[in-house]
């Protein structure tokens, strides 16, 4: 894959990265900013700017982060959709069972029971 297309194709991540990097630079400068000055009228501009600043860029590279993996996720749904769709072999999980049962036990509330053989999922 060439560089270009890279780019292309993970800009979220890299913005993300970005914004995370450039938010903690925002952040220690502050800091600094902060531990330097005497007054307190300077150390609220620096708190202000560079804190309250630093922390909506770590906020917004984190939710970069995150929606560029939900992507990744959409992405592998629709790989195997369109694979289930062409009936193409599954290559996950164990084989269907060749005889799988049919009958269930009507319970109270009208609930069933799984079938036999089977344990119910637990919570």
């Amino acid at each position: 894959m060439d560089f270009s297309r890279w780019l292309r194709t993970e800009w979220d991540r890299i913005l993300g990265f970005g914004l995370i990097g450039l938010g903690a630079v925002f952040v220690v400068l502050a800091y600094f900013g902060v531990s330097d000055s005497p007054y307190l009228a300077q150390q609220l501009s620096f708190i202000t700017s560079g804190g309250i600043g630093g922390l909506f860029l770590l906020g917004a590279g984190a939710t970069l982060l995150h929606t560029a993996d939900v992507h990744d996720e959409w992405r592998k749904l629709d790989r195997i959709e369109q694979a289930l769709r062409a009936g193409e072999p599954t290559t996950w999980g164990a084989p269907p069972p060749k005889n799988p049962p049919t009958s269930t036990t009507p319970m109270l509330g009208g609930f069933t029971s799984p079938p036999q053989g089977t344990q119910a999922p637990r919570l």
